[in-house]
C-alpha cells in the first residue's frame, strides 16, 4: 500500500514540480543553484503538501520532509556534468 500511495503521490505531484522547476531553473549556469533549489522547492512542497493532508504545520516536520528534497537533490548533481550550455548568440561552430 505504502509503494503504491508513494508512487502516486510521485507520479501526480513530485515529477509535474520537478518539470516546473527544471524549467525555471533554465537560464540559471551555476549548477550548484539548481542543486540547492532542488533541495529547497520539493522540502518545502511536501511539507506544504502534508500540512494539508493533516500531518501537521510544525516546523520540525520539515525533518523527515527534507528526505524528499535531499533525494531531489542528489539526483541532481547527478546529472551536473552532463549539462550542455546553448548560446544563440555565439556563431555556429
Amino acid at each position: 500500500m505504502a509503494v503504491l500511495y508513494g508512487f502516486e503521490v510521485a507520479l501526480l505531484f513530485a515529477a509535474p514540480l520537478a518539470w516546473v522547476l527544471a524549467y525555471l531553473l533554465r537560464p540559471v549556469r551555476n549548477q550548484w543553484i539548481h542543486i540547492g533549489a532542488f533541495f529547497v522547492v520539493p522540502t518545502v512542497a511536501f511539507w506544504l503538501l502534508g500540512s494539508v493532508l493533516g500531518f501537521g504545520w510544525q516546523p520540525l516536520l520539515l525533518i523527515p520532509w527534507s528526505t524528499v528534497g535531499a533525494a531531489a537533490a542528489i539526483g541532481r548533481w547527478a546529472v551536473r556534468k552532463e549539462v550542455v550550455y546553448w548560446n544563440p548568440q555565439a556563431p555556429p561552430a
